[in-house]
């Protein structure tokens, strides 16, 4: 169904559908980038089985199973502040849900998307302080394969 990895398939996605997040949100296509913005969401690595797609020579990526994360960096030293920045991570999860649920296929790039259970923490990246969302999807889940 498609020639590139499912992490750059979703990315794409998300960035050709950004203006869902709000102003002043970067879409990173990996962990690797720098952050330059308060709020974000990172595209993870990516664990894939891969098969044959019933086109002749074409092989699919089906389970991959992906961690998305989104942050929202901590601004100044008082505690009270990790609740406004949980709040701004939570808005992008729910835009991303939202958009997700309207665009099940990613817009035609992928059989179908999968949302698992996700987690909320706080972490501390590079002296900055992070509320954080993981959202893991399963994309191209193999009970959907040929639809």
């Amino acid at each position: 169904m498609a020639d590139q990895p499912v992490e750059n398939l979703f990315h794409d996605f998300l960035v050709g559908n950004s203006a869902q997040f709000g102003a002043n949100v970067e879409i990173h296509p990996s962990a690797y980038e720098t952050r330059s913005l308060d709020n974000g969401i990172v595209i993870g690595d990516a664990d894939t089985s891969m098969s044959p797609d019933g086109n002749q020579d074409s092989m699919t990526e089906y389970d991959g199973l992906l961690a998305i994360e989104i942050y929202g960096r901590v601004r100044g030293s008082d505690k009270s502040l990790r609740s406004e920045a949980r709040r701004k991570v939570f808005e992008i999860k729910t835009a991303l849900l939202q958009l997700l649920e309207k665009y099940p296929t990613l817009d035609g790039r992928v059989c179908r998307v999968r949302v698992l259970r996700q987690v909320r923490f706080f972490d501390d990246t590079k002296a900055d302080k992070y509320a954080i969302e993981r959202v893991p999807v399963v994309i191209n889940p193999f009970d959907y394969q040929g639809e």
